[in-house]
This record gives structure tokens, sequence and C-alpha cells, in this order.
């Protein structure tokens, strides 16, 4: 069971938050409470256990636990009130990343 809250940031630039909509998925169960357009049901989100495309009808509890992935502007965020099945850190997906060394060879206007 996942249950979280859509959460909206003031209009009046304090760090009051408005909840849009609560959704709470247990199983095949799904309940919203509050603006139920605030969440789109067919949009796919960014699985945090895999980083794979994920759609609510592949796996509704995962999808609802990954819903955070889909807004990214900080006006609207997701705020995970209980998890029967919470991410362990080592479970969370992240992007592989190849770094390079990078090597100043002169600054501008001084010679190298």
């Amino acid at each position: 069971m996942v249950d979280l809250e859509i959460l909206k940031a003031s209009e009046y630039g304090d760090e009051e938050w408005q909840c849009l909509a609560r959704l709470r998925v247990d199983g095949v169960d799904v309940r919203v409470e509050g603006d139920e357009r605030s969440i789109d049901f067919g949009m796919p989100v960014a699985s945090l256990r895999t980083g794979e495309r994920l759609r609510f009808e592949d796996d509704r509890e995962e999808w609802a636990r990954s819903l955070q992935t889909a807004f990214r502007t900080g006006d609207v965020i997701v705020r995970v009130l209980h998890d029967d099945n919470p991410l362990r850190a080592e479970e969370l997906h992240t992007a592989e990343v190849e770094r390079h060394r990078v090597q100043l060879r002169e600054r501008l206007g001084q010679p190298a």
C-alpha cells in the first residue's frame, strides 16, 4: 500500500503547501481524495527501482511510489505518507555517469 499527497506551493511565497489530492493505492484498490485532475493516470513515470518507463496499468503501487519523478519544477511535489514496501537506498535507480577528468590548460587572458 502506498499513500501519498500531491502538494502545490503557496502563491504567497511563504513555505505553505496546499494539498491538491491524496492518493492511496493498495493492490488494485485506488482511492483519490481532492482534485482528481491533478493526478494523470495515463502519464508514464520513471520507476525509482529500475529507471524504466512505468505506466499505471503495469504496476499501480510502483507507479504511485515513483510518481514523484514526474514533478520536476518544485511548484508541485509528492509527499509519501506511508509505503508498505519502501525503497532502500541501494535500490534507488541512479543513472551511470561516465566521468572525465578535466584539466585546464590556460586561464582566460593568461598564457599556459
